[in-house]
C-alpha cells in the first residue's frame, strides 16, 4: 500500500521533475557500477542490476529494460571497450614500467659482466701466484 502511494505521488505533476532526477540517478549510478564488473563474470551483472530494478519498479517503472542495460548491451559495452586501445596516460604508465624492468635486467647484466671479470681476474691472479711460487713467473702484465 505504501508503495502504491508513493508511486501514484511521483505520478503526480508537481513530483514529476524529483521522479525524473531519481529516475536519472539511479541510470547514472547502474552505468558507473557496471563498468567495474569483469566481463568474465556475468552473473555479478545480474546481481548488481537487481537493487536498480526495484528502485525503478518503486518510482513506477515498468518496462526495466528501456531504462537500464540489458546483460547483452552490457556485454557488448565490454567488448567495444576490449577493442579499445588504451588510454594515453596507461601507455604512459606501461612505457614507465618497460623502461624500468629494462633498466633493472641491464644492472643484473652489469652485474653478472662484472662477476664474471671478477673471476677472471681471480683465476690470473691464481696462475700468477702458482707460478711465482714455481718460480717461473718472468713478468707480470699490469692492465
Amino acid at each position: 500500500m505504501i508503495n502504491l502511494d508513493l508511486a501514484m505521488g511521483f505520478m503526480s505533476e508537481e513530483n514529476r521533475l524529483t521522479r525524473q532526477q531519481l529516475i536519472t540517478a539511479a541510470q547514472q549510478q547502474f552505468g558507473q557500477a557496471m563498468m567495474q564488473v569483469p566481463p568474465n563474470l556475468p552473473e555479478m551483472f545480474s546481481k548488481l542490476r537487481l537493487p536498480y530494478e526495484e528502485t525503478l519498479r518503486t518510482l513506477g517503472i515498468k518496462h526495466l529494460d528501456a531504462y537500464l542495460p540489458t546483460i547483452q548491451e552490457w556485454t557488448q559495452v565490454m567488448q567495444a571497450k576490449a577493442q579499445q586501445p588504451p588510454a594515453v596516460a596507461d601507455q604512459v604508465e606501461q612505457s614507465k614500467v618497460d623502461m624500468n624492468k629494462a633498466k633493472a635486467q641491464e644492472t643484473m647484466m652489469n652485474t653478472q659482466f662484472i662477476k664474471k671479470k671478477t673471476e677472471d681476474i681471480d683465476t690470473d691472479n691464481m696462475f700468477e701466484a702458482l707460478a711465482a711460487s714455481r718460480n717461473k713467473l718472468r713478468a707480470v702484465q699490469i692492465d
